[in-house]
């Protein structure tokens, strides 16, 4: 039986759901990020064809929640990282549901637990220099590739 996007969000709604509660109990902050984010401003919620959801935390927090997940998830929701799935290698975490099943793709076959998922990412404050550096080499690249974007061939 073939799931629907819409469908699959309203699982991942649940899912949020249930890490929100953690997160208020343990008074966890959080923020929707990425897609996740742009869905909820510019459509109301999902992008309608957004498959999962995103979420970010201050690296205390991140490490805080990381712990209740090992052990205040129902059963059918299950933390991966790289120490709960020795080939899983992405940098954040994910929260998936064991009883759901997405198609393999060629980075997900030696994966413990390949169910849908929302991302959890840790964020870090920035250095302010740093920033300034990072947004003038931005501008200057762009500046830079402006001419070459333009030019009549």
């Amino acid at each position: 039986m073939s799931t629907s996007v819409r469908e699959l969000q309203m699982a991942l709604l649940d899912m949020l759901v249930k890490i929100d509660e953690l997160c208020k109990k343990y008074e966890i902050n959080y923020s929707l990020s990425s897609g996740t984010v742009l869905g909820a401003v510019r459509h109301g919620g999902f992008i309608p064809w957004d498959d999962d959801l995103d979420i970010q935390l201050m690296k205390d927090d991140y490490n805080k929640l990381l712990g209740l997940l090992k052990t205040e998830l129902p059963e059918q929701y299950q933390l991966q990282t790289s120490k709960t799935d020795r080939n899983y290698f992405a940098r954040y975490a994910k929260v998936r549901d064991v009883n759901s099943l997405l198609e393999d793709s060629d980075y997900t076959l030696g994966y413990k637990y390949k169910g849908i998922f929302i991302d959890i990412f840790s964020v870090e404050k920035a250095n302010k220099f740093l920033v300034k550096i990072s947004a003038f080499m931005q501008w200057y690249l762009l500046i830079s590739l402006l001419p070459m974007v333009h030019k009549k061939t």
